[in-house]
């Protein structure tokens, strides 16, 4: 997400003079805090009403997303909506104030109170719960007077089934190409102990049960067995509920830095980057391993199985013995036919480049910034001709 913004926010800086609203820390980015103001939530008297745009962007996490989702509720605008799934958020942010049940009851009804009492009684800690889709949270966003913006027809179509008055739209997800230098796989196999003529297999983001991190475990395993050049496969992410799957042939990095992450995306062979259930998400690790002109393998459900057919590979059974299955088959044409991938990788990498960049994707927001705004005219928007807080 903060990657994302980045790049997001970079791109809108050639359309409008940006005022960035952040909360208490300071901007590491240099050349960022010389392109746009910077106002702070927790310090700062914001005068809300002296932008033309306001335009939020939201996912899922409340220690970091917690005070945008207040501020978009309080003074509406356009949100960006990563994920259709927002339990996490919106408990997080109620949940230590005396209003908590009267929101969640607000928001979900009866039932949402049942769901959560039903967290409770398990004794699982709100915030740690395994099955978030039972209780999405997104009715108080949806019911506001924000405009909604979408990365996929699932997320969008989910929205417009509870709020079919909602103003909705659909962005694609900003292309952000790694950096990495290829060079670095040498170093980066030595550090790990990965033989030099590996076949890389590498899965990006959080470890978690949702990205089905064991069932490419079992995939890989079942592969190893009988294949003379082994599949290794690196899962770069912070998180270890997999590590009792894992065997010599597996590594978890946990949690790397930027450079460290785009080193790994430069060095991996192949990406499986699977999801079941959806949180209505897009996996921005998965657009920067497109844009580097990596195969990919995905699960076909939700935003994954929007992508083109023919820049992915797609898992048509979401997990168990149907996920693996499909996955031992797609290795065993990775390891028999790599040029195969090399050319869908390369096609990836065109359509990106093509269809996901950040001036298009900053165009169609413009557009729809515009035909939500009556008393302003598309016709005087120049370079920094406007003022949005991002």
């Amino acid at each position: 997400m903060a990657d994302y913004s980045a790049v997001l926010v970079r791109g809108l800086c050639e359309y409008f003079d940006v005022t960035l609203a952040i909360d208490d820390y300071e901007l590491s980015d240099l050349e960022l805090r010389t392109a746009v103001g910077v106002v702070r939530f927790t310090r700062d008297n914001i005068d809300w009403d002296r932008y033309d745009f306001k335009l939020y962007n939201i996912g899922n996490e409340p220690r970091y997303h917690g005070h945008i989702y207040g501020a978009c509720l309080e003074h509406p605008g356009t949100v960006i909506l990563h994920d259709f799934v927002i339990y996490h958020l919106v408990v997080g942010w109620y949940m230590n104030r005396p209003e908590f049940y009267a929101k969640i009851h607000e928001i979900a009804g009866s039932e949402g109170l049942r769901i959560i009492e039903g967290f409770r009684s398990k004794s699982q800690k709100l915030l740690q719960c395994g099955m978030p889709q039972l209780l999405p949270l997104t009715g108080e966003l949806l019911a506001s007077e924000n405009s909604i913006l979408c990365h996929s027809q699932y997320t969008l179509a989910q929205c417009a089934r509870l709020a079919p008055k909602a103003r909705l739209g659909q962005i694609r997800h900003v292309s952000n190409p790694t950096t990495g230098a290829l060079e670095s796989r040498g170093r980066l196999l030595v550090k790990w102990g990965i033989p030099e003529d590996a076949l890389l297999v590498g899965s990006f983001g959080f470890v978690h049960p949702t990205k089905l991190n064991h069932v490419v475990c079992e995939a890989v395993r079942r592969h190893n067995q009988g294949c003379h050049r082994k599949i290794y496969y690196v899962m770069v992410g912070a998180g270890d509920y997999v590590r009792d799957s894992m065997d010599e042939f597996m590594r978890l990095t946990g949690f790397v830095d930027s450079l460290e992450f785009a080193e790994w995306i430069a060095a991996i062979d192949l990406v499986i980057n699977l999801r079941f259930p959806s949180n209505g998400e897009t996996s921005g690790a998965l657009i920067r391993a497109l844009a580097a002109g990596k195969p990919c393998i995905v699960t076909n459900d939700a935003w994954f199985s929007e992508l083109e057919d023919d820049i992915v590979i797609k898992i048509a059974f979401p997990y168990g013995e149907g996920a693996i299955a499909g996955l031992e088959e797609a290795l065993k044409l990775f390891s028999e036919i790599p040029e195969m991938f090399r050319q869908m990788g390369a096609r990836a990498r065109a359509v990106l480049e093509r269809d996901y960049s950040v001036d298009i994707v900053c165009r169609d927001i413009i557009e729809f910034l515009y035909q939500g705004r009556n008393d302003l005219s598309a016709d005087a928007l120049g370079p920094h001709g406007l003022s949005a807080p991002v």
